[in-house]
């Protein structure tokens, strides 16, 4: 199931809502009442704000202890590497109460920072199904941390990772696929692929029997 896909009551801000404090309070409050689908992309979402109001530290805190919560989109919000990381190592931790099936990022600053600690925290997650990470300047760095993870992620059946500049760890991505055996999508499109790894991505498509759809354009 993607994100389209994910039913049952959410709450929407997102779309530049203009009250972002008012907003990330709101939202504290709904996840607190248990909503599963919490949707707040292009928020103005700050990594902490310096005026004291309540920002993502708030939402995380509360939304690791949320059990009905399956999905978030915090796209089009800069919470940079920092912000990124709490999210990997709080809502995908073993420890949180909720199990998030999608997680939505496209374009929040993540930085390589940001696509290592989604690496690490995705090597033992059991039940993230899709991540979104498309626009975010992982680098090399980052994608090698990601390859790293499907080589033992036994989960994840979706990841986006389109426009990242991940030029040469394209080749970590296709040799993670060899031993992968759950994803099904894989965008890897404007990336600057080098043409040395066309042979490694040759080999994946070959060997992996589960992937179903591979995005290079």
């Amino acid at each position: 199931m993607d994100a389209a896909g994910a039913d049952e009551t959410g709450y929407v801000v997102g779309s530049g809502d203009s009250g972002t404090a008012a907003a990330a309070v709101d939202a504290v409050r709904q996840l607190a009442q248990g909503v599963n689908h919490l949707d707040l992309h292009f928020s103005g979402l700050a990594w902490d704000s310096e005026d004291g109001r309540i920002g993502l530290t708030g939402i995380v805190r509360t939304a690791m202890t949320s059990e009905r919560l399956i999905l978030v989109d915090l796209s089009l919000n800069a919470i940079g590497p920092d912000g990124v990381s709490l999210l990997a190592s709080s809502l995908l931790s073993p420890s949180a109460a909720c199990r998030l099936r999608h997680l939505i990022l496209n374009g929040c600053s993540a930085g390589s920072g940001g696509g290592i600690a989604l690496g690490n925290a995705l090597g033992d997650n059991t039940s993230l199904l899709e991540l979104q990470l498309g626009n975010n300047a992982i680098e090399e760095e980052g994608g090698r941390a990601l390859a790293q993870a499907l080589r033992t992620n036994l989960k994840l059946r979706k990841l986006d990772l389109h426009f990242n500049k991940l030029r040469g760890s394209c080749a970590d991505i296709a040799r993670a696929l060899r031993h992968n055996t759950s994803l099904k999508s894989l965008s890897l499109r404007e990336n600057f692929i080098p043409a040395s790894c066309a042979k490694h991505l040759g080999r994946a498509i070959r060997d992996n029997e589960s992937l179903r759809v591979l995005d290079l354009r």
